[in-house]
């Protein structure tokens, strides 16, 4: 029979707004900047212990298709989400969109996934 592996999840973005998730139990990596991002993603993708990379899209602007690149394996599933910040034009809440539309069938939250 198969072992069954444990994943973490882990969220990188500015140290205001990934604080609060690690009284949820998750991993949370401060970072200031595109450059730093990469670099912690590289990492978190390397160790291998994260199911789920959540990313805050202000710090991936000017990085977004390194991002996009880093997240093709299955696991860990790199995920942009929208910043406290983004507004209604958010490029995290529509990648965010179309993840629950393609997991539920339906637009569920209301935005244009398009």
């Amino acid at each position: 029979m198969a072992e069954l592996q444990t994943k973490t999840v882990a969220m990188i973005g500015r140290k205001q707004a990934i604080l609060p998730f690690r009284a949820l139990g998750v991993q949370a990596v401060a970072v200031e900047g595109a450059d730093a991002t990469i670099e912690e993603l590289k990492r978190l993708k390397n160790e291998g212990e994260a199911g789920v990379i959540y990313i805050t899209e202000d710090v991936t602007i000017g990085v977004e298709d390194e991002v996009r690149a880093l997240g093709q394996d299955a696991l860990p599933a790199v995920v942009v989400i929208p910043s406290f910040d983004s507004g209604e034009e958010s490029r995290g809440l529509a990648e965010l969109s179309k993840i629950v539309e393609r997991a539920v069938g339906s637009d569920i939250l209301g935005g244009d996934a398009s």
